[in-house]
């Protein structure tokens, strides 16, 4: 999710328009720390994220 492709736009191309490197890497961690190894049911295709620092 967060590593570039060569074939299809990655999760961090798509966040790369609008953060900085810095900023992908917060949310990655973020998403690390809390979504590693657990499933997670989505009920809808969109996501809102707000962080702050």
């Amino acid at each position: 999710m967060f590593t570039a492709s060569n074939h299809l736009s990655s999760y961090t191309d798509c966040l790369a328009w609008n953060f900085t490197q810095k900023e992908i890497y917060t949310v990655k961690e973020v998403f690390t720390q809390h979504l590693l190894n657990q499933t997670v049911t989505w009920e809808s295709i969109i996501a809102f994220v707000q962080a702050g620092y």
